[in-house]
């Protein structure tokens, strides 16, 4: 029996076991195993999922995804300085839902392959990359990249399958000769921008107490922003017509969720969230923020679909 047990443990380590590290070429973000979506949850960066994506063609990048249940995928990717994806036939990078880079560190530049743009994008700056749209991207630094990704999980799907029309492009010879006269032009034909703080549409947000929030992109499918909190600050209650996916920038936030409660006596649940860490909430779950320290605190969330309440309108 000892030896029948030890040949199958052999069996098992020669075969291998299906892991993170090897993610199958028909696997997107909905397909991963997935956290809870019916109740808050609060994943420290220690105890992310940590998936080695890509192949020999693509080239291998390292994600530590927080959350990939229904509505959203957010997680952090990173690249050594120098190091490349692009696409294969087993890994696509067209994304059918609109898509958020927002760089943590390091030098992002990414291209649309099939168009031949490229967009540079430094830490706290994003890259949006609308649906229906190739990326290919560079850590172009001498420091490691790290970004922060975001993806509404739709029934349309997420990743497309079909290949991309024409060879690959890194640039766009027809503006030579016209720049910067054609600036313009070559902004409003544009797919990928990049948006950094001269453009976010900062909103103080509460009734009688306000926090400051920026949105640094919305769409129909998903809301990204942050929220900037001053020490001893308390926002006011806040809820969201779509699952809601926090990661603390800097600092550390106290999320309390005050219509959860724990018994009969009206105690309620509450995180402890450092920085690095990521907290999902549930669409329609009223929540809180506190910044318990005496530094500021940034905390970076993207909604998916919508940012408003329920049954509000804009």
């Amino acid at each position: 029996m000892k030896i029948m047990v030890l040949l199958s443990v052999v069996y098992v380590l020669l075969l291998g076991v299906p892991t993170q590290a090897e993610p199958q070429a028909t696997q997107t973000p909905a397909q991963t195993p997935q956290t809870k979506t019916d109740e808050p949850t609060h994943v420290p960066f220690h105890a992310t999922q940590r998936i080695l994506w890509g192949d020999e063609i693509s080239g291998k990048v390292h994600d530590s995804r927080y959350h990939g249940g229904t509505g959203l995928m957010y997680q952090i990717f990173g690249m050594e300085p120098g190091h490349v994806f692009r696409h294969s036939d087993r890994f696509s990078t067209l994304f059918l839902v609109d898509g958020i880079y927002y760089v943590l560190s390091g030098t992002f530049v990414v291209s649309n392959p099939e168009t031949g743009e490229a967009i540079l994008a430094h830490p706290g700056e994003l890259a949006f990359l609308p649906r229906d749209s190739w990326n290919h991207g560079f850590a172009y630094g001498t420091e490691p990249l790290r970004v922060l990704e975001y993806l509404p999980l739709h029934g349309r799907g997420v990743i497309g399958r079909e290949k991309m029309k024409g060879p690959v492009k890194y640039s766009q010879d027809q503006w030579l000769g016209r720049w910067p006269a054609a600036s313009s032009e070559a902004r409003r034909s544009a797919t990928h921008r990049v948006v950094g703080d001269s453009d976010i549409l900062w909103r103080m947000e509460g009734e009688k107490t306000q926090v400051l929030v920026g949105i640094m992109a919305s769409t129909d499918q998903i809301t990204f922003g942050k929220i900037i909190l001053l020490p001893g600050q308390e926002s006011e209650v806040r809820v969201h017509d779509g699952v809601n996916g926090m990661y603390v920038e800097k600092g550390e936030v106290h999320v309390r969720f005050p219509k959860a409660m724990l018994d009969q006596r009206g105690q309620t649940r509450w995180f402890d969230a450092k920085q690095e860490d990521g907290v999902q909430v549930p669409k329609g779950m009223p929540y809180q923020l506190y910044n318990p320290s005496k530094q500021t605190t940034t905390v970076v969330f993207g909604v998916a679909p919508s940012y408003l309440p329920p049954g509000a309108k804009p």
